[in-house]
């Protein structure tokens, strides 16, 4: 069996039995996906809201 058939079978295991656990958005991306929704949002807005997470 391959290293990629492992893996696969691993996740699958861990998700039908519960046991995988997968991380949150981040509050901004979380926030950056709201306001791009909005029809009048400016590329200014959505910087403003972008620089406040140091990892992005």
């Amino acid at each position: 069996m391959s290293q990629q058939d492992l893996f696969y079978n691993e996740i699958l295991e861990e998700l039908e039995n519960g046991s995988l656990v997968l991380p949150t958005l981040p509050e901004v991306a979380l926030r950056v996906r709201d306001v791009v929704d909005e029809p009048d949002v400016t590329a200014k807005q959505l910087a403003e809201i972008i620089v406040t997470d140091a990892a992005l």
